[in-house]
């Protein structure tokens, strides 16, 4: 079975995402793909649907957290925006270029594992040309654990193990 959902108050969004859906039987030619869901999949989105303010709610709970726990470290830390509510999908902070994959390594060894937020740069990809401040910015750049069920006591661990490997370089 197949399911999904989109969400828009863009009536020309939900024209174009109509025709990306529906990707075969047509006309002209235009890359297209199969990005439907099972009905399984979108009975959980739909009940994960219902409890998004409570995500949300928790994701700035512990980026308020990392944010007043992690001042002072030789870190470049999120700055949310005034007016706007972010979601803190991630937490991504900056360190210097040396220091991140020491940083990286040092928490996976600590059973924390951290992401790239981007694993290779769109210019990358298509030979654009030069982006020195993106190419520095994706070399700086780790992402922290931050999800709705993420413990308290978990984050303090994350915390203090950051702080542990600054005291180590």
């Amino acid at each position: 079975g197949e399911g999904g959902m989109v969400v828009s108050n863009s009536q020309r969004l939900l024209d174009k995402i109509k025709d990306l859906r529906d990707y075969d039987q047509k006309k002209g030619y235009k890359v297209r793909y199969n990005y439907k869901m099972t009905d399984l999949e979108a009975a959980l989105g739909i009940s994960q649907l219902s409890q998004l303010n409570h995500f949300l709610k928790r994701r700035r709970e512990i980026a308020d957290f990392y944010c007043l726990a992690l001042k002072g470290c030789p870190l470049q830390l999120p700055l949310p925006r005034t007016g706007y509510d972010h979601v803190y999908f991630r937490y991504v902070i900056k360190c210097k270029k040396s220091s991140r994959n020491q940083l990286m390594k040092f928490l996976e060894q600590r059973g924390i594992h951290c992401a790239l937020p981007v694993f290779k740069p769109l210019h990358n990809y298509f030979a654009l040309g030069s982006f020195p401040c993106t190419d520095l910015a994706q070399q700086q750049s780790l992402s922290i654990p931050i999800y709705p069920t993420l413990k308290n006591q978990e984050q303090g661990d994350i915390v203090k193990s950051i702080k542990d490997c600054f005291t180590t370089l």
